[in-house]
């Protein structure tokens, strides 16, 4: 699986263009094959969609799309200062490259390394709960 990493610097000066890799087209031909074949629409069969905010080190966070146990898509975003910015504009290209919108999926989590009182997992476990929210229609 390739991943694109950026430092901060270039990723942030770019607005967050070119932190995600492009998705397997294979897997994407499959999900547009899978979705014709039950005569419905893709996001009628996209039920176990889900996006992973996984804290890989203290210095990066993946992005995870992940449909059935399988990773899509991945967007590595490197912890600084503009980590907010970076996290909210990779969720919109890594949907955005993958021809999804969030009420596509199922559930936004937070995984990894997680200290409780990081003000970056604090931020990812607020966007997630606010995607959650808006997707689930749940406090």
């Amino acid at each position: 699986m390739m991943e694109t990493r950026l430092s901060s610097k270039r990723a942030s000066s770019r607005s967050g263009q070119g932190v995600c890799r492009k998705a397997d087209e294979r897997r994407r031909d499959a999900m547009r094959f899978h979705a014709g074949e039950s005569n419905g629409s893709l996001e009628d069969n996209l039920v176990s969609m889900q996006l992973e905010i996984y804290f890989k080190s203290k210095q990066e966070v993946e992005l995870k799309l992940i449909d059935e146990g399988k990773v899509l898509d991945v967007c590595i975003i490197p912890l600084d200062t503009t980590f907010d910015n970076m996290l909210v504009t990779s969720i919109d290209k890594i949907l955005k490259e993958n021809r999804m919108d969030l009420v596509s999926l199922k559930i936004v989590q937070v995984t990894g390394l997680t200290d409780e009182h990081s003000t970056s997992v604090k931020i990812a476990q607020t966007v997630a709960k606010a995607i959650n929210t808006m997707i689930n229609g749940q406090n």
